[in-house]
């Protein structure tokens, strides 16, 4: 049998989180800070890396360190669940790199479900907490209301997602702004080799056969996909992700 192998080096796989990987290593080292992290398509608002950076390590205190104590929010710790339901925006990729940076796992829902579709979706992840853009805050509200959930307790679970948005709606619920400019983590939570073995996102599956199914996707595996990226296709490309779409 012959075995057709790769003129490029073996890549190191790093064992340790993606955060840690991206933000506090050797690629970000390399790549300049003011590069571009995230552009948002409809207003060409961009967010650098050292933006993006500093955002994600300021929410991550707050999700720790303010949402329960100064909010009366559901306590978040090392190893919980919290939902993202969202459509794309420059808060979303805060929201997510937030919570890694925490030590929080993230399970990340489609922003069309239903209150039922999403209901599924919260109670098999074990999340305890829902990040929601504004104008689907409803749609999480009818879901933890059908569950019997009184309006205080509803109003412990629910973070309203935006970085430095005009407040039009969901008024009365936690920003994310509140949670943020209170402190800042020094550092990301660390998962370094065999601790890069837990979950780090749940995603789940379109439900194409009965319900949808959850899928465990560990530390180890999201900062190995990057890894590739980084090390054979310039490491200035990791800096730009994605951009932002309506």
């Amino acid at each position: 049998m012959t075995i057709y192998r790769s003129p490029i080096p073996d890549v190191a796989l790093p064992n340790e989180s993606l955060f840690t990987f991206i933000f506090e290593g050797k690629v970000d080292a390399e790549i300049p800070a003011t590069t571009p992290a995230f552009i948002d398509a409809p207003t060409g608002r961009t967010i650098t890396r050292a933006e993006l950076k500093a955002a994600c390590l300021s929410l991550g205190w707050g999700l720790r360190n303010v949402f329960a104590n100064e909010f009366g929010g559901v306590e978040l710790t090392r190893g919980s669940t919290v939902l993202i339901f969202s459509p794309n925006s420059l808060a979303w990729p805060v929201a997510l790199f937030g919570s890694i940076a925490a030590g929080i796992r993230t399970t990340l829902a489609n922003s069309s479900y239903t209150p039922e579709e999403l209901g599924h979706q919260c109670r098999d992840s074990g999340a305890t907490v829902a990040i929601v853009h504004p104008t689907l805050v409803p749609i999480v509200v009818a879901m933890l209301g059908g569950s019997g959930m009184s309006n205080e307790e509803i109003r412990k679970r629910i973070i309203v997602m935006g970085v430095g948005d005009k407040r039009t709606t969901a008024k009365g619920f936690i920003h994310m702004d509140d949670l943020m400019a209170k402190g800042t983590l020094s550092a990301a939570e660390r998962f370094d080799g065999p601790l890069s073995n837990e979950t780090v996102y749940l995603c789940y599956s379109s439900g194409t056969t009965g319900q949808p199914k959850g899928v465990e996707v560990r530390l180890f595996v999201s900062s190995s996909t990057a890894a590739p990226h980084s090390d054979v296709q310039h490491r200035r490309h990791i800096g730009t992700l994605f951009r932002s779409a309506p």
